[in-house]
């Protein structure tokens, strides 16, 4: 063996290139949003409480329109219904609260008959639900159509359920621009976090994240881009 063979260098990663950016945006509530960017790859954005963080993740995923300024994907200047056909929004509890009762299939098989046309039947079995098997893996969830069956939304742990929740977006939303993951911190637990981070990390190598927080401590966990928002009303 040659231990002084020539080793090409490892291919380097493509640049990050700009996903969305706003433009003088100002909120429905009436607070004024500094322009920032969000890039290919896991967005932070660090917004304290008095920031309107949920009606932020609302309006850049075109389920609120903003009183002014505007938003752009891809360097061009898009309207909000835009915004809510190429953006996909999990976390946000006014859109996609789940009743704990019941059965994570019967949420998921309902996900996936609105996200198809209407002439289309949806099957009875998950598993041969091609959406389902992507999302699922893109999250790291791990449920096939027997244990979707058998368990509660109650049932699952509260990072499983953000998962879950997560996974119905992509459904929604199969080839979205960006997704976008609003209020992390109803993980309670900074390992929660973390871990949570993590499989953002993993669904930023397939399509760009923008996951949006109060905590200021998760930036640790390999976020490609940090936005700080903070101010008052």
């Amino acid at each position: 063996m040659n231990l002084h063979a020539h080793k090409e260098p490892a291919p380097a990663a493509p640049p990050a290139q700009v996903v969305l950016t706003t433009r003088d945006l100002v909120l429905a509530t009436g607070f004024q949003i500094p322009d920032f960017r969000v890039i290919t790859g896991l967005n932070l954005i660090h917004a304290s409480r008095e920031t309107s963080a949920t009606v932020l993740a609302l309006t850049l995923a075109g389920r609120m329109k903003p009183n002014s300024g505007g938003v752009a994907l891809d360097e061009r200047l898009v309207t909000h219904r835009e915004l809510f056909r190429d953006v996909a929004l999990a976390g946000a509890a006014e859109i996609d609260r789940l009743e704990r009762l019941v059965p994570a299939w019967t949420v998921v098989r309902e996900q996936v008959a609105w996200s198809r046309p209407w002439y289309q039947p949806t099957p009875r079995n998950m598993d041969c639900v091609e959406d389902v098997a992507r999302a699922f893996d893109a999250v790291g969830l791990e449920l096939d159509d027997a244990a979707l069956r058998a368990t509660k939304v109650g049932d699952l742990d509260v990072s499983a359920r953000l998962k879950l929740r997560t996974a119905l977006a992509l459904i929604a939303r199969p080839d979205p621009t960006l997704i976008i993951v609003d209020d992390i911190d109803q993980l309670r637990s900074n390992h929660l976090r973390h871990k949570f981070l993590d499989a953002l990390k993993h669904l930023s190598s397939q399509v760009p994240v923008l996951a949006i927080s109060a905590n200021d401590a998760e930036e640790n966990n390999h976020v490609d881009n940090v936005i700080r928002i903070a101010g008052e009303k």
